[in-house]
């Protein structure tokens, strides 16, 4: 299993790996952190449109099954986790390099892999799903001063298992909805500030 380390992982380093990996072992997940465009319009519902459309253009082309994850999108930050086919993680990084500036086609000013994990066991979630973000920002910087890079990774990772794990303690129906509203829980979101600090 391939993950973070004291470096992090580049887009480029990420695909090579991708591209040598087991295709029969089908499961692989990232983590990736971007940086929104203020310029764009809309972009809560421009990225989640997006991305519903290249999966289900992945899934139809590759004949493989959907990916899941957990797309949260913030005013000015995306946080996505996506499990499935190393086809489907290999073009999402992909595609994020094409809509990350200087691409004409951009909704990223910036971005990053923040973990890759290769033959994954079994997925963390059932389904892919889309949250909006409406929590103002902490206000806390200390971290960026007083802990190391690998600290911050490690907290954002947490913070994506302690979702994971309250989900499976629901019901179905209930930890559908408690996807949906995440926002309503800032314990449980990434905060900004740390999305601003790994993107630098």
């Amino acid at each position: 299993m391939t993950g973070y380390d004291s470096q992090r992982p580049s887009m480029l380093d990420t695909l090579m790996e991708l591209e040598s990996a087991d295709k029969n072992r089908a499961l692989h997940s990232v983590i990736l952190v971007a940086q929104i465009d203020p310029k764009i319009e809309s972009a809560y519902t421009r990225i989640n449109s997006h991305y519903e459309s290249l999966f289900a253009k992945f899934q139809k082309r590759y004949q493989c099954d959907a990916p899941t994850g957990l797309l949260m999108l913030y005013s000015n930050f995306s946080f996505h986790f996506i499990e499935g086919h190393y086809t489907i993680i290999m073009h999402t990084i992909k595609d994020l390099q094409e809509h990350t500036l200087p691409s004409a086609n951009a909704f990223f000013t910036n971005s990053i892999i923040v973990q890759y994990l290769s033959n994954v066991s079994y997925p963390l979630l059932p389904v892919w799903k889309s949250c909006l973000i409406d929590i103002p920002p902490s206000g806390d910087e200390s971290y960026q001063s007083s802990d190391s890079l690998d600290i911050v990774v490690g907290s954002v990772v947490r913070s994506l298992y302690k979702i994971v794990s309250i989900f499976y303690k629901l019901p179905k129906s209930e930890g559908m909805r408690f996807l949906d509203k995440i926002s309503e829980r800032p314990d449980l979101t990434v905060p900004r500030e740390k999305l601003e600090y790994l993107l630098k």
